[in-house]
């Protein structure tokens, strides 16, 4: 078996390619103009900088328009990341804060907006993002653009409705380190390549302490499970043949994700548990061997 590195390893210049070529096909397809114009949501995040340079490199500046949707915890290095983006491709953009959209929501149902949690909170603005997000497609004549990647989609890192809905999601079979490749090699600012990435929900939250194991750990685990159809001690036996220890409890990363089978039961990993999400998924370039819900589903689907 080759290891890691060339399992997540891709030709950048290639997907460069077919990512850029889907994006105006899909946009002829739907609208019947040669490049169409796209919006999206630029958080000032690796994902969106990225989909806004490869859109903004598609179909040119003029025809990207990036909308910038800070609440009022937002950190203000978001906005200036996002910033660095519109200013490094020329793109138009617009700052509207979504802080007075989000709490007329919880006025409306009489809730104390502090009573909620943050879990719920966080669903609220990512949906009411992408209220704002097809508002300006309509206003503009312009389709949505998608930023979710491969392992957020996985484990369910997205929110139904808010993040994970477009006219196509262009990274959705790109797992997050293979995300950071194709940003460094097309020029995505290297403070935004450096930041860890986080969803912006409150001072000092990321992913990663989210998720509980780092994105290499994480992407190590799944492109072995979903791409090349490991089982899960197969995994953990090759991880720790082929890694070592690194400081990274390759058991415990592997049953989170993948689950854990015994003679007498089995308990889902978080890609079986949050397939759900993934069952109304827009449209997603194929760049992969296993790309959601077109080559994998999860075993139970097929009653294996």
């Amino acid at each position: 078996m080759t290891n890691q590195r060339n399992l997540l390893d891709i030709n950048a210049e290639l997907v460069h390619r077919i990512l850029t070529e889907a994006i105006r096909h899909t946009g002829e397809s739907i609208t019947g103009q040669a490049r169409g114009k796209w919006v999206l949501n630029l958080s000032g995040g690796l994902d969106s900088s990225l989909v806004a340079f490869l859109a903004a490199d598609a179909v040119g500046a003029k025809n990207v328009r990036a909308l910038l949707l800070p609440y009022r915890t937002s950190a203000p290095a978001s906005l200036d990341d996002a910033m660095k983006v519109v200013d490094a491709l020329g793109i138009d953009y617009k700052v509207m804060e979504i802080t007075d959209a989000v709490h007329g929501l919880y006025h409306a149902k009489g809730i104390d907006i502090d009573t909620a949690s943050l879990r719920a909170r966080g669903n609220v603005m990512a949906r009411m993002r992408m209220i704002f997000g097809y508002e300006e497609c309509e206003r503009w004549g312009g389709l949505m653009l998608g930023t979710s990647n491969k392992t957020e989609t996985l484990l369910g890192y997205t929110t139904i409705w808010g993040d994970n809905a477009s006219a196509i999601n262009l990274i959705a079979d790109l797992y997050k380190t293979q995300v950071r490749q194709l940003a460094r090699s097309i020029g995505v600012p290297q403070v935004i390549l450096d930041k860890a990435p986080s969803a912006d929900l409150e001072p000092n939250q990321t992913d990663e302490n989210d998720i509980g194991y780092s994105y290499y750990a994480v992407d190590t685990v799944l492109v072995r499970f979903v791409d090349h159809l490991m089982l899960p001690q197969e995994i953990k036996d090759h991880l720790w043949a082929e890694q070592g220890d690194l400081g990274i409890d390759w058991n415990g990363c592997v049953d989170k994700l993948c689950g854990i089978t015994t003679p007498v039961s089995m308990k889902p990993g978080l890609v079986d548990i949050m397939e759900y999400k993934r069952r109304l998924t827009p449209i997603v370039p194929k760049i992969s061997r296993a790309t959601i819900e077109l080559d994998y589903r999860p075993p139970k689907q097929w009653g294996r």
